[in-house]
């Protein structure tokens, strides 16, 4: 047993590294589960608070807005009758003095109007001279006492006003008769029962541990909808705040009471819509939150140890296969030193290796360089140029010497091949040296050739370069054949601005080097002499497709920029005369094929310019730019506009065919513009021309007629109207109200009632 212990401890000695890799694994797993654990679980509550109170707010505030529409339309009936011929007339007499038939017609306006208001509880009439009251199914005078009080009487003039006793609960609405009489003579009197807005608080469904109050000015509760989990004291707590509170609106909570309360007061009457709800209602959720996001953070954990157990044993696999490879001593045993600090240790050795092999190992990298070898792989150069430690953020220059045969010269012998290429790298060394200048050298043996770089710093300029490199090469040359007796022939590439471009100075460099045939009395050649003896072609195909698409969509600054981009790249070559000439018409010629669309006499009126004459006859390269630019692009627009115009017409009812076609999507003017094949300035100036209408407005209103008729023909909902116009539900409800001074839903109602 003891054995087994001390077998069991020296392996655990011998894999420290692999349990710490676990132990570090394990804490970078679980303190970040924890804090964002910590962190969700926070927001999440508080994200739920506020979407809740919201909602309950926004409940609150549509149940106070269809309250006040029923007392609205209960006070637009009762004024109504503000000037009704036989109301007027009894205003003005006395009761006493009234007709039975006058009080007949009276009783039945007022019988009229009770049943016109949804909840109505009566309409009153009262005379002022005689105290007596007409109601719209009695008449009761200062005798009958005995029904007085069974029925509500007038209240403020103006105003809303809540009445109750035994026998009723209501809220009045008063207006003095005759109208604009400062002596009233009678008042008529809308009597709405409170159970008129019980409907109303039914059709709240989700409040299921909360008090709903609907209550006057003063507070007094009208109706209410009770779920029972408010007491009496936490009510009155409730009122007591939102009596003292002079916000319109407003959010209350309190912990001592365990209470929430909440509620919007109307602008118009100046009634309350409140919710009371206690503090702990949601006490079940948030513990349900509690333990589902501590389960899913030991799941996490749990999921997350097994995950790094795994990979650490996959990341271990490696390493122990290869410390079993070179001996390492598993028992432990060496030195006390865990797996990590051996593999230092024997890190430190191939370190001192590399430095001692260094100059081999960044000619070999240069080699493959300069070979293409990283060529598809850009990503990894700027570690391996600094791994090399060559200065990859310096221009460089490279050139090729080539030995030639050497051996015509008795100098050399066949063997002697490597020293005469080290002996040239001698001088070269010698020579940077004395410019303080960087530079790497190495030999191709199949070729019997040298590679030569020069690293230049970047703020010297590329004048001051190219002559330092002018010198150097001729003096490398110069001593190749004082010193070691024979001739050698350079090739010399391009200076470029960064390592990541010396692989082209030394293709260049190449190059060059090929025409020591035809050019054998020359011992540098430059590649920028020896390039001048061609004539390489070269026409800028895609540069000349984007002037010609951007001229058939009447965009003329884009052609402009476009031609400027031809020119430029033109510019840079060292063509002929001819070949000059010959690729501006072929630009001109493109051109006249891109409005070949247009009618025969208008393109002809277009060859009428004698562009080609033009062209040819020319005296410089400005001179033909000058004309592209001041007369043919301004000929050719002036056609388009002109053409265009007097297919207006045609143009502009493609256009509405694809709006009225696709009416579901976003109509942007870019789009539309796309799909007639115009610039989407010059399409807008040509439709506002054709329509007398901006393109905005437009399309704004046949999207709106649409989703007019969507309303009056469907009972579809908003939002579903809104995609079938291409609006998301907001941008909708706005454009419409713009458009029509009303809501979809209110549209909807007037289309209705």
């Amino acid at each position: 047993m003891i054995r087994l212990l001390k077998q069991l401890l020296k392996k655990r000695r011998s894999k420290q590294y692999f349990y710490r890799l676990i132990g570090y694994g394990l804490v970078s797993v679980v303190v970040p589960i924890i804090l964002i654990s910590s962190i969700s679980y926070n927001i999440t509550i508080n994200n739920m608070e506020k979407q809740n109170y919201q909602a309950r707010m926004n409940m609150l505030g549509q149940l106070q807005s269809r309250v006040d529409e029923r007392l609205e339309a209960a006070r637009k009936a009762l004024y109504s009758l503000v000037f009704d011929a036989d109301l007027v007339r009894a205003a003005q007499t006395n009761s006493s003095s009234l007709s039975s038939q006058q009080m007949m017609d009276a009783q039945e306006k007022l019988a009229l109007l009770n049943q016109s208001i949804e909840g109505s509880y009566g309409v009153s009439f009262y005379f002022v001279d005689s105290k007596a009251v007409l109601f719209n199914d009695r008449y009761i005078t200062m005798l009958d006492q005995e029904w007085i009080s069974d029925y509500p009487k007038h209240g403020p003039i103006g105003e809303w006003h809540y009445q109750t006793n035994a026998n009723f609960r209501v809220v009045s609405y008063t207006i003095a008769l005759p109208a604009f009489s400062k002596t009233p003579r009678a008042y008529l009197t809308v009597h709405m029962n409170h159970n008129a807005f019980a409907d109303i608080l039914r059709d709240i469904d989700f409040i299921e541990m909360g008090d709903l109050y609907f209550l006057d000015t003063e507070l007094q509760p009208i109706l209410s909808r009770k779920q029972g989990n408010i007491d009496g004291s936490q009510a009155a707590k409730g009122l007591e705040w939102i009596k003292g509170n002079e916000r319109q609106f407003d959010i209350w909570k309190d912990k001592p009471s365990n209470l929430t309360a909440l509620y919007i007061q109307s602008e118009k009457t100046g009634y309350y819509t409140a919710l009371l709800i206690p503090l702990n209602a949601q006490a079940g959720f948030v513990a349900e939150i509690i333990w589902v996001t501590i389960l899913i953070s030991l799941l996490a954990i749990v999921t997350g140890g097994v995950i790094i157990y795994i990979n650490s044993r996959r990341l271990y696999a490696p390493i122990y296969q290869w410390l079993k490879a070179e001996n390492y001593a598993l028992e432990g045993q060496i030195d006390n030193k865990d797996e990590w600090s051996w593999l230092r240790a024997r890190w430190q050795l191939l370190k001192e290796d590399l430095q001692i092999n260094e100059p081999v190992l960044r000619r070999s990298f240069l080699s493959a360089l300069l070979a293409g070898y990283y060529s598809e792989s850009e990503k990894d150069l700027p570690d391996l140029l600094k791994r090399h430690k060559i200065p990859h953020d310096q221009k460089c220059v490279a050139f090729i010497i080539d030995a030639g045969d050497y051996l015509l010269y008795k100098s050399f012998k066949v063997e002697d091949e490597a020293l005469v290429h080290a002996a040239m790298s001698n001088i070269f060394e010698d020579f940077i040296r004395h410019y303080h200048l960087e530079g790497d050298s190495f030999r191709r043996s199949e070729v019997n050739q040298t590679i030569f770089i020069l690293y230049y710093p970047r703020d010297l300029s590329d004048a001051q370069a190219e002559q330092v490199t002018k010198q150097i090469t001729q003096a490398l040359i110069m001593s190749i054949k004082t010193y070691l007796k024979f001739r050698a022939t350079l090739g010399l590439g391009r200076l470029r601005h960064s390592v990541f471009e010396l692989r082209d100075s030394y293709l260049e460099a190449i190059e060059a080097l090929q025409y020591r045939i035809i050019r054998e009395d020359e011992q540098i050649l430059d590649i920028n002499d020896v390039i001048k003896v061609k004539d390489r072609f070269e026409y800028p195909f895609d540069t000349s497709k984007k002037i010609v698409k951007e001229l058939r969509s009447a965009n003329q600054s884009e052609v402009e920029s476009s031609f400027n981009e031809f020119v430029e790249i033109i510019r840079l070559k060292t063509y002929s005369d001819q070949t000059y000439r010959q690729i501006f018409l072929m630009l001109y010629d493109a051109m006249i094929q891109g409005l070949n669309y247009f009618s025969y006499e208008a393109v002809n009126e277009l060859l009428n310019k004698n562009g080609y004459e033009k062209i040819l006859k020319a005296q410089s390269f400005t001179e033909i730019e000058q004309w592209f630019k001041q007369e043919w692009i301004i000929s050719c627009f002036l056609l388009i506009e002109r053409e265009n115009e007097s297919k207006g017409t045609q143009i502009i009812e493609s256009a509405k065919q694809y709006i009225a076609m696709t009416l579901d999507q976003d109509h942007s003017l870019n789009l539309v513009a796309e799909q007639v094949n115009l610039n989407p300035s010059y399409f807008s100036r040509l439709f506002r021309k054709e329509t007398g209408q901006n393109f905005l407005q437009y399309v704004a209103s046949i999207k709106i007629d649409e989703a007019k008729k969507q309303l009056e023909q469907t009972d579809d909902p908003i939002y579903n109207i809104a995609e079938k116009v291409g609006y998301t539900e907001q941008t909708f409800r706005r454009v419409f109200k713009s458009q029509t001074g009303m809501s979809p839903n209110e549209y909807r109602k007037s289309l209705r009632s």
